[in-house]
């Protein structure tokens, strides 16, 4: 898996912490530049269309809509968890 991620923007910071605290590997990340407009160009509109950051790649090469759904099922109530708190703070 690929996640399209941004050192700066902040719904990508959620969604890497979350990675990072439960130790999941097999996902390459690569950060887009938003100071360069780097998510509005036609190569990663092919990606997310409405150029939203992040993105997730499916190892198939689908992209993922909900990066929920492809993660573990253990992890997806924890996640939503996690994302409601995170809302609730904001």
């Amino acid at each position: 898996m690929k996640l399209y991620s941004s050192q700066v923007a902040p719904s990508p910071r959620k969604v890497l912490v979350f990675i990072a605290e439960k130790s999941i590997e097999n996902i390459e990340v690569e950060n887009l530049d938003i100071g360069k407009m780097e998510h509005k160009t036609p190569e990663y509109k092919k990606i997310a269309p409405n150029s939203r950051i992040p993105a997730l790649v499916i190892d198939d090469g689908q992209v993922g809509k909900c990066i929920l759904d492809h993660l573990p099922e253990r992890l997806k109530k924890e996640i939503k968890e996690m994302l409601f708190i995170l809302m609730l703070k904001d």
